[in-house]
């Protein structure tokens, strides 16, 4: 079978499944060895991976703020993001021309912690791609507010970074809207 017709039926049940986080589990860990044995030098494969550790690491802390995190939440969601990441990491070694990655990199390093270093090298390689990248800027966002690793003046500069720039159009002038 192709590897992107492979990607979209798998990448389509989960998302049928995603509001359902038992069947979203069970459908894609049963699929993941299959996956691996067939096609793990794949890039789709490895891109399907990490959004797939992505929401199960998100799915193990939940939504509520940081104190609300269970410790087994906590210990999930470092464990399946570590995951993401090495899937992510072989996906980008695979192909740099997929926005997709670095866009789902701003989300594990927002997730993990790292450093700001790394947010930006992600966000640089996802707007060398695509100057209108609104869903990299509106991650860059999210990661510069107080409650994650940023300020309010951070947010501010960024937001006008955004406007001012004769870089970008199309939604990433409005960014702070």
């Amino acid at each position: 079978m192709p590897v992107p017709e492979v990607y979209d039926a798998c990448h389509d049940l989960l998302e049928t499944t995603r509001l359902n986080k038992i069947e979203y589990e069970r459908f894609f860990l049963a699929i993941e060895p299959t996956l691996l044995k067939n096609w793990s030098h794949e890039s789709l494969i490895q891109r399907l991976r990490g959004e797939f550790y992505i929401k199960y690491a998100w799915n193990a802390r939940g939504t509520g703020f940081a104190d609300t995190v269970t410790e087994e939440g906590a210990r999930l969601f470092e464990e399946r993001l570590g995951k993401a990441e090495v899937a992510l990491d072989a996906a980008w070694r695979l192909d740099q021309t997929d926005e997709w990655i670095p866009n789902a990199m701003l989300v594990v390093e927002k997730g993990q912690g790292k450093g700001r270093d790394r947010m930006e090298l992600w966000f640089q390689r996802a707007m060398e791609l695509n100057p209108d990248n609104y869903v990299a800027c509106s991650r860059k966002l999210s990661y510069l507010e107080p409650k994650w690793y940023g300020s309010v003046n951070d947010v501010l500069s960024f937001g006008h970074e955004c406007l001012n720039s004769t870089k970008w159009s199309g939604r990433v002038p409005l960014i702070l809207v």
